[in-house]
């Protein structure tokens, strides 16, 4: 054994749970004073072996005479299979010698003076507190950044008619993400037409275009043939009753007027012919060809 290892060697009823000699146990003595740590040692006496450590003493000051459990007893479990912390995890091993280590290198870096070794110590916890903060304020600017950045790049979504569409702006492209039916698609498909068809689009257009729309158009002309087929026939009805009318006599030519027998003059009168009336007067007139005049 090197005599490094021998000085540096760590007793095993020096290592206890509470971390750092003497740790964690009852009567535990603070740092110790100048010249209680590393006593001042010539060249020559590094190469002599260390003395063996005197029974019930530890590496630099006496351990208790008895250790009081600080737990509950051990249960025996075969069964179970007990996780060791890694060498420089909590509680492994390399932890244990830095916490038992640290204070005795730095007393001996101090010269064994506590007071300065404590400075140190306090120097190396600042740096250290320093080093943490410093890293956790580049931590949170570079968490600033990327959400920063996630949100300038973030995809965007918005609705144009029934469609939805998604902007990206690194590229600066839009595309469709969802194709919603118009309200003409979901028109046909309410009326159980089977898309791609002819049925299907004339139901498009005919929500479309609502009153003027194919079938429409269709129910118009439909409509309108058998308006013009009623004329037709009505305007023949009509023409046979006037051919009828026609050929058939009226009343007055079934019943013509009887004629009466020209009046003839009496007796010694002229016997003209002529027409011949009765005047306001009650005297009798005739038609001489110009006017009425007298009977004489």
């Amino acid at each position: 054994m090197s005599d490094w290892r021998r000085v540096t060697e760590i007793p095993q009823d020096v290592i206890t749970p509470g971390g750092g000699i003497g740790g964690g146990l009852p009567g535990a003595q603070p740092m110790p004073q100048r010249g209680m740590m590393f006593p001042s040692v010539s060249p020559d006496v590094i190469d002599q072996p260390a003395p063996a450590p005197q029974a019930g003493r530890g590496m630099f000051f006496s351990a208790p005479s008895s250790i009081a459990p600080s737990g509950p007893a051990n249960i025996d479990m075969p069964n179970v299979r007990r996780i060791k912390p890694g060498f420089f995890q909590k509680g492994g091993t390399g932890q244990k010698i830095a916490e038992i280590l640290g204070p005795a290198l730095l007393g001996f870096a101090a010269g064994d003076n506590p007071v300065y070794g404590q400075i140190l110590l306090e120097r190396m916890r600042q740096k250290r507190a320093e080093a943490d903060y410093s890293r956790e304020r580049a931590d949170r600017l570079a968490d600033r950044d990327d959400e920063r950045n996630w949100k300038a790049n973030e995809k965007r979504y918005f609705q144009s008619g029934e469609d939805y569409w998604q902007f990206d702006p690194i590229t600066g492209t839009s595309s469709r993400v969802a194709d919603a039916p118009s309200a003409g698609e979901e028109y046909a498909s309410a009326m159980g037409f089977d898309p791609d068809t002819d049925d299907y689009r004339d139901a498009i257009r005919d929500y479309i275009l609502r009153g003027s729309g194919p079938t429409a158009t269709g129910n118009d002309l439909l409509i309108e043939e058998a308006r013009q087929g009623n004329r037709e026939a009505l305007e023949a009805l009509r023409q046979r009753n006037r051919l009828q009318t026609r050929g058939t006599p009226t009343w007055r030519q079934q019943n013509p007027e009887p004629r009466s027998p020209r009046a003839t003059r009496n007796a010694g009168g002229s016997g003209s012919g002529r027409r011949t009336a009765t005047g306001p007067g009650g005297k009798k007139v005739e038609w001489d060809g110009s006017r009425w005049v007298p009977v004489n």
